[in-house]
């Protein structure tokens, strides 16, 4: 560390910074006493040192001895605290405070910049990874500088200090298992670095990116490909990249990339042809991954997509497939009756989870669903599962859109009639919604004030004012008007 002392010259204040080498623990080093700009005397600081420390600072000790003073802001801090002492100590003692206040806030830096994780400081981690031959004490170098960054995440010079040497060691170690290590310290620290606060973690998605372009080793790319998806958005450029790893002989890999593509989203979409053929894929884990990519990559051709998941609705063996692919079908929205009545064959699903997803699902149709309608009343009435049927509900009103409306006679009876309090409530929301269009609906709703329970109640004259006083619509923004061109001075004659 260094040692440093100030000069502040003239009234107008010019700064001048001189620091001698030292050690946490050493007597303090000699340092300048200016008594004009250019000339200065030795002084032994150690001995003032103590006596200012000693004399002028015990209300202070306290702040000082538990280590609160580890930035310049809290020196400042510090600092304006002593102003008000400053007309009752000479000139020499505020020079001796002024430099305590320095040497141990320069000296807690120190400690904090080179933290400690499980007996050995970060600079010794660091030498280990860099110069140790053994690939299994590297590794560990590599997991303690990882817990080291996790551990100070909100310092973002020694975080990225730290990640930096860690995306070489990814890309230049020997042993694969150091370098998997190494891609599992990003991927554990995906989520403190994506804070969008203190830190930029493009150049990690770039070390990565390297890597897996070049990387031959099952367990590296694997891990490598993990990490890239948490990533997320951030990941895209590594697309090109990731495309390849989906036909990767080994089940992990490939699970690995066909999620991170997912991850991703639209900026994904090139992927698609290459997802749809993981759709039959012999392994399970890697069919799931592809059908969760292809709802969240938005595909240019979502007919084609949805073709490719639609025949694992029928697959009864599996709950979790069929729930997947029901939820990307839903996110791709291809409108057509035979896709739409394909996902609607959902709703008669034995496992309720399927029915539920079906449901939700069905409502981003928007201007679909004419064609299942008779469907999904039929579950709004009959389905025993009153989650299913609120769902199928909302469905039915989102998927109409601007013809909502048309469903008005059929919500005023089914209000009439309903008995569960889920549903009902529902039904009262989906009437207020319509606005204007639900001035029909006020005699169903004025009898639904009169229901015993609060919510009913209240959900009904919030309805009500809802229709009688819908809220307005928002204008689309004015075209502004046409600047015309300056016009031309007429020619004259020259005087």
């Amino acid at each position: 560390m260094n040692v440093s002392c100030v000069a502040v010259f003239g009234e107008n204040v010019a700064y001048y910074c001189y620091s001698n080498p030292g050690a946490v623990g050493e007597p303090c080093p000699e340092l300048p006493l200016f008594l004009q700009p250019g000339h200065a005397a030795a002084v032994d600081f150690e001995e003032i040192y103590q006596h200012a420390y000693a004399d002028v600072l015990p209300r202070f000790r306290a702040f000082l001895e538990t280590e609160q003073l580890v930035s310049a802001a809290s020196t400042v801090t510090m600092m304006k605290s002593l102003r008000r002492f400053e007309c009752a100590m000479s000139p020499l003692r505020q020079f001796a405070v002024f430099a305590v206040i320095l040497f141990i806030s320069f000296a807690l830096h120190a400690q904090t910049s080179d933290p400690e994780y499980n007996g050995r400081k970060r600079s010794e981690w660091e030498t280990m990874l860099r110069e140790q031959q053994n690939a299994r004490l590297r590794k560990v170098a590599v997991v303690a500088l990882g817990q080291i960054a996790s551990d100070h995440v909100n310092d973002a010079t020694l975080t990225k200090e730290i990640m930096t040497l860690i995306g070489r060691t990814l890309k230049t170690d020997a042993a694969a298992s150091v370098r998997a290590h190494a891609a599992g310290v990003c991927n554990s620290m995906a989520i403190k670095l994506l804070d969008g606060k203190s830190h930029d973690p493009a150049f990690v998605v770039l070390d990565l990116t390297e890597n897996l372009r070049v990387e031959k080793e099952t367990e590296v790319r694997r891990e490598v490909a993990t990490a890239l998806g948490r990533f997320g958005r951030l990941s895209k450029s590594a697309v090109a990249v990731l495309i390849p790893v989906l036909a990767d002989k080994d089940v992990g890999v490939r699970e690995a990339g066909a999620t991170a593509l997912g991850r991703i989203g639209p900026d994904a979409k090139d992927a698609a042809p290459e997802l749809i053929k993981l759709v039959p894929d012999s392994e399970r884990v890697v069919r799931l991954a592809a059908v969760f990519s292809l709802g969240r990559i938005a595909p240019e051709d979502v007919v084609k997509a949805s073709a490719a998941l639609v025949p694992l609705l029928k697959d009864r063996t599996d709950l979790g497939i069929r729930k997947e692919a029901v939820m990307s079908l839903g996110f791709l929205a291809d409108l057509s009756p035979a896709n739409v009545q394909a996902v609607a064959a959902g709703l008669t699903d034995p496992e309720v989870d399927v029915r539920r997803a079906t449901a939700q699902a069905l409502g981003r149709f928007v201007g679909g669903l004419k064609v299942i309608e008779a469907e999904l009343k039929k579950v709004i009435v009959e389905d025993a599962d009153k989650v299913v049927r609120g769902m199928a509900l909302r469905a039915l009103c989102d998927g109409f859109g601007e013809n909502a409306k048309d469903l008005l006679p059929f919500l005023v009876m089914r209000l009439a009639e309903e008995k569960d309090f889920d549903v009902k409530l529902a039904l009262i929301e989906q009437l207020g919604v319509l606005g204007a269009d639900g001035t029909p609906a006020l005699p169903a709703l004025r009898d639904a004030q009169k229901d015993p329970q609060v919510r009913i109640r209240e959900a009904a004259a919030l309805a009500i004012r809802r229709i009688q006083k819908p809220l307005p619509k928002e204008k689309p923004p004015e075209p502004k008007p046409e600047e015309k061109p300056a016009e031309k001075p007429k020619a004259g004659p020259i005087p």
